[in-house]
């Protein structure tokens, strides 16, 4: 999930998974923060899981996460 910070002026990006947050600064749309995210901090997002941190993303890529949410 992607949210924008109008506070703070950035984009805080959560795992559907785990909560894990991180933020993008740099990004002015949502679309900039998804690639971001995507491209430096190794998240997949909009996956049949929904937006995953790296580590959740590479359990789901290995087969470890299954489609039903905790």
């Amino acid at each position: 999930m992607i949210e924008h910070d109008s506070y703070a002026g950035w984009f805080v990006v959560t795992c559907d998974k785990c909560g894990r947050l991180d933020s993008v600064s740099t990004a002015k749309t949502v679309a900039q923060a998804k690639r971001i995210a995507a491209t430096f901090f190794r998240w997949e997002m909009d996956t049949p899981l929904g937006d995953l941190c790296r580590t959740c993303a590479g359990q789901w890529r290995a087969g470890v996460l299954d489609e039903a949410r905790e």
